[in-house]
């Protein structure tokens, strides 16, 4: 927070303890659907690490799978969060 010359500081940055993705409010069918993504996402590691990562196609794969994990696990943190509070 910046000091606005009054010996008080300025609420310039409300939210600046929560990520970006955070103050984004999905539907919650959408919300939903990302949030259950993220976490059956993970399942396809392990096949696919027991195959191995020997070609530039299933290494792209993985690296694609661990992006697309993280972005559904941003999106749907949200999901029943306000029903709990």
């Amino acid at each position: 927070m910046a000091n606005d010359g009054t010996g008080h500081e300025s609420d310039e940055y409300v939210d600046s303890d929560r990520w970006p993705l955070q103050t984004v409010r999905l539907p919650p069918a959408l919300e939903a659907l990302a949030f259950w993504t993220a976490i059956v996402l993970p399942t396809i590691y392990v096949p696919l690490l027991f195959l191995g990562l020997y070609s530039l196609q299933r290494q792209l794969l993985f690296v694609l799978l661990l992006v697309l994990n993280a972005l559904t696990i941003l999106l749907g943190q949200g999901h029943r969060r306000a029903r709990t509070r």
